[in-house]
């Protein structure tokens, strides 16, 4: 099975996409940051041990906000900062919008 990944579908769908959609100018940046995103084209660098020895070479990420790849780590850690604030109980959060009649 392979694996699917944003840059993989937008490789795949992204000229179709644009022909039947458009994009915006703040749209299509944001998707060629996506699609550049931890390739040879952002660049790269090397990461050595204490010892100097070359441990691996990397390519850098987009850090844009939409990415996938890239807010993961923030993403993950602004989830631990919420679920620490939930009651230690069993509750439910309904929303629903009452008739304009009921509103003061």
């Amino acid at each position: 099975m392979s694996r699917w990944s944003i840059q993989r579908l937008l490789q795949e769908h992204l000229d179709g996409y644009r022909q039947q959609h458009g994009m915006t100018l703040h749209q299509h940046k944001a998707v060629r940051s996506l699609m550049q995103c931890r390739t040879a084209r952002m660049g790269s660098h090397a990461q050595y041990c204490e010892a100097g020895h070359l441990q691996g070479v990397y390519y850098n990420s987009c850090h844009h906000r939409a990415c996938p790849q890239c807010q993961a780590l923030s993403r993950e850690r602004w989830l631990v900062s919420r679920e620490s604030m939930l009651l230690d109980s069993v509750h439910h959060h309904w929303i629903f919008t009452l008739p304009h009649q009921l509103n003061p």
